[in-house]
């Protein structure tokens, strides 16, 4: 991303999301499949000289939401590269949003390897173990407070395993706007935020979770990007 974009709060995300959507008629569809689209080939490129990728496999930790759609993109096109995925997905298929029931038609269809978290997540804890890698994709910037219940306890997994871990957009636990960490927090290697630098970013303490930080283009029109007034 160029220079001159700004670092926006989550509300501001939010404001450019519902813009784009609504007088720029790109449809959301389109924004999560270039949100995907573009982690995927983020993380191939962190990867490709680590070992071929037909050998590399990962578990992909998808929450509910839109950030957990974002997830079932990225596995259709780790998976089109030759690379393992398995997903698992939180909640029954009847409360997903549209959005997110779609790919997560689309990820059955490409015969993603895909299942919900189990009450005791020891099946998920295996699939980590065994895995290259994990990607983080439980909750977005437009959640606040700590991590409760299983996402809990789906954070202290995946921070035990100590695996390279991507986190979508941020990571999970931490907070987007003041770059606080709330108690468990995703410790990811590697976080790809989307559309814009996120301000709590800027917070030098949120270095120890987010690792290196890359700003993912989805798709956003530029006009939309240079001339936002952050709000946060």
């Amino acid at each position: 991303m160029q220079k001159e974009y700004p670092t926006v709060s989550s509300d501001t995300m939010r404001l450019i999301d519902k813009k784009a959507i609504e007088e720029y008629k790109i449809p959301a569809q389109i924004l999560m499949e270039n949100a995907g689209k573009g982690v995927a080939f983020k993380i191939i490129e962190i990867l490709r000289g680590n070992k071929a990728l037909k050998d590399l496999s990962c578990t992909l930790a998808c929450g509910a939401g839109n950030n957990g759609g974002d997830g079932l993109v990225i596995a259709r096109y780790l998976g089109e590269h030759k690379i393992k995925p398995q997903v698992f997905i939180q909640s029954p298929k009847d409360k997903y949003n549209e959005l997110v029931s779609l790919n997560l038609s689309r990820a059955l269809n490409y015969k993603i390897p895909l299942q919900t978290f189990k009450q005791d997540l020891k099946s998920f804890e295996d699939a980590v173990t065994k895995s290259d890698f994990v990607v983080d994709a439980l909750l977005g910037t437009g959640t606040s407070g700590a991590p409760r219940g299983q996402v809990a306890d789906i954070i202290e997994i995946i921070n035990r395993c100590k695996k390279t871990v991507f986190s979508v957009d941020i990571p999970t636990g931490l907070n987007a706007d003041s770059g606080k960490n709330y108690s468990p927090c995703i410790k990811a290697n590697y976080t790809l935020t989307l559309g814009l630098n996120k301000k709590g970013f800027l917070n030098p303490a949120s270095n120890a979770y987010t690792g290196e930080v890359t700003v993912i283009d989805i798709g956003l029109p530029k006009e939309l990007l240079l001339n936002v007034k952050d709000v946060g």
